[in-house]
């Protein structure tokens, strides 16, 4: 389990066990590279405009410019609407985020002692190779074109073909690269890690027991459809959209979205029909930006559409090891925080109450990872509010978890084995589990 200790505004998080979580076969097994979670200092320390220091060394009247210089025109910073919005917003929640952060403060040093504790020790770190890593993007458009050779075209998926490719009895598989998009693949072992092995080039993937992942673009989505109505829908769906940024444009982190193309995801059909006699009902939650527009986007556009409502907006807080947020909290440029929004299906007048209410603010505390765009996992902080053995899917997803369906156009991405360590003295290839 990811959590660490509760208090009553926020969870403490350990994400790093998470994401090699299970990653075991025959007599070896994989963690995360060391120093992935090593994020000792805040990125930056707020600092007072330059100004406004002269004035407060120089006294009243002072400015701290030579008289003898050019006078300089000041420079007024009219914020826009969108800066107005993130300010108000942040006003409304920050006496809850400084609360629960002072809640994490009280508990922080015996729970990162635990940390400690329970970690394996760790060899001289290598760092993370990512030369031969795919760029599961680039790559797409070539596949395209060679699966339109062959006769298929990615772009285009049926939802009655319900095919799906189960990893068979080895550990390690090859696979041609264009045979891993379009269709949906599964890891049906219960227990043991399976190896995806690319034919040219060898990289290697490691697919988590009960995992099952759809790379594809928004167009190949309803390839899902088919695997959702085997599995009975799903009680928890996590959306992690690329929303359109510029800074993230700027730095190539990944392709960002057009924001109404996220009418084309099939959310209605993926979720498991509301019964509340027999099961918790289904929830849906949305990681957004901190930018007003899109809050309101996803509370009065996309769900009404889907037929959900919000519930609650829980906030990631990003934390370093010691227990300093990232950012400073009242930073007018970046904030420590991403924002949640939970919802789930308009429930039926007749619909039974439910027993245990999403609280509508919740802190989820953690050291975040060095690698861009990674969010904490959701399925232990969120179990309180579903069925034992939940059906999960995530899209957007940059990574697998166990038991989880994962789709995006690089949903193997963190799975390249250069961001993990193996742990055993026997090679992988061959060994065979049982489907155990």
């Amino acid at each position: 389990m990811s959590i660490l200790t509760t208090t009553p505004n926020c969870y403490l998080l350990d994400c790093e066990p998470a994401f090699s979580k299970e990653l075991v076969a025959g007599s070896d097994s994989w963690i995360l590279k060391p120093g992935e979670f090593d994020v000792d200092e805040p990125y930056f320390h707020e600092r007072t405009p330059q100004f406004a220091r002269k004035e407060a060394t120089d006294g009243p009247g002072q400015t701290g410019l030579d008289p003898t210089g050019p006078r300089k025109r000041r420079k007024f910073y009219t914020p826009s609407a969108a800066d107005v919005g993130l300010h108000e917003h942040h006003e409304s929640i920050r006496d809850f985020l400084v609360g629960a952060l002072e809640e994490a403060g009280a508990v922080w040093a015996e729970a990162r002692k635990g940390v400690a504790m329970m970690q394996a020790p760790r060899s001289c770190a290598e760092g993370v190779d990512l030369l031969d890593e795919i760029d599961f993007v680039q790559q797409a458009e070539l596949v395209k074109i060679v699966k339109g050779f062959g006769g298929a075209d990615i772009r285009q998926s049926n939802e009655d073909d319900n095919e799906v490719i189960q990893l068979d009895k080895d550990t390690a598989s090859t696979w041609d690269l264009p045979d891993l998009y379009g269709t949906v693949i599964k890891n049906p072992s219960v227990s043991k890690c399976k190896i995806i092995e690319l034919a040219i080039g060898g990289q290697r993937y490691l697919i988590p027991p009960r995992a099952s992942s759809l790379i594809s673009d928004i167009s190949g989505i309803s390839s899902l459809l088919g695997h959702a109505r085997q599995l009975g829908g799903y009680d928890l769906i996590v959306i992690d959209p690329p929303w359109p940024n510029k800074s993230a444009t700027r730095s190539s982190h990944y392709a960002t979205q057009d924001i109404y193309s996220l009418f084309q995801l099939p959310i209605p059909a993926l979720l498991r029909t509301v019964d509340t006699d027999t099961r918790s009902p289904p929830l849906i939650a949305v990681w957004i930006t901190n930018k007003p527009k899109f809050r309101k986007f996803v509370t009065d556009k996309l769900f009404p559409a889907w037929g959900c409502e919000a519930v609650a907006e829980w906030y990631w807080v990003k934390m370093t090891t010691r227990c300093e947020p990232v950012i400073p909290l009242d930073s007018p440029h970046r904030k420590p925080y991403e924002p949640l929004i939970i919802g789930r299906p308009k429930l039926p007048p007749t619909a039974h109450l439910l027993p245990n209410a999403i609280p509508t603010h919740k802190a989820i505390v953690s050291v975040p990872c060095k690698r861009h765009s990674r969010k904490p996992p959701l399925g232990d902080v969120l179990s309180l509010w579903l069925p034992q053995d939940p059906q999960c899917l995530e899209l957007f997803a940059r990574c697998l978890s166990p038991g989880w369906t994962s789709w995006g156009n690089e949903c193997l991405k963190f799975q390249f084995e250069g961001y993990f360590e193996r742990r055993g003295n026997e090679s992988p290839d061959g060994v065979s589990d049982g489907n155990s």
